[in-house]
């Protein structure tokens, strides 16, 4: 198997991701099929990789500051899905914590949490300004007189 030189692995990686099947990539740039493969699959193991470490930095940043949140009397709420993943909103984490003096009195924070490298922009700072201009605060009842419980008023 022939070496492949920079140009040539830059010109296969713009053809990938422009979705080209593989033969047409080896003959459009002079190489076998088989060098495709391994640069396709070099290139996938890298980025899953930056994906894996990209999340765990992520939960590790969520975990610390719902550590410091509750060193200050907060109590969390993620808004992780299922499998653990970010979900695709702004919110990833909820802060809630009742004022010592007032008990009636709640203090909600919305949080966007970033790890590792990750800069906030200025476009996700907008979207929580307006995400936290948006909630929506209802009020209800749950009375459970024998086994099964009962709102007041139907739930949204």
């Amino acid at each position: 198997m022939a070496l492949i030189d920079e140009d040539q692995k830059s010109r296969i990686r713009a053809l990938l991701k422009k979705n080209s099947a593989i033969e047409e990539i080896a003959a459009n740039v002079g190489v076998s099929p088989s060098s495709v493969r391994a640069i396709k699959a070099w290139h996938r193991r890298k980025w899953c990789a930056a994906s894996r470490k990209a999340h765990g930095t992520g939960k590790n940043a969520k975990t610390f500051t719902k550590y410091f949140l509750a060193k200050d009397g907060y109590r969390c709420m993620d808004l992780d899905s299922k499998t653990s993943y970010e979900y695709k909103g702004i919110v990833d984490l909820i802060a809630v914590r009742r004022d010592s003096k007032d008990p009636d009195l709640l203090t909600i924070i919305l949080f966007q949490v970033k790890g590792g490298g990750a800069r906030v922009t200025d476009n996700e700072r907008n979207r929580l300004r307006k995400a936290a201009s948006r909630i929506k605060i209802q009020w209800n009842i749950a009375v459970k007189p024998g086994t099964r419980v009962k709102f007041q008023k139907n739930l949204p």
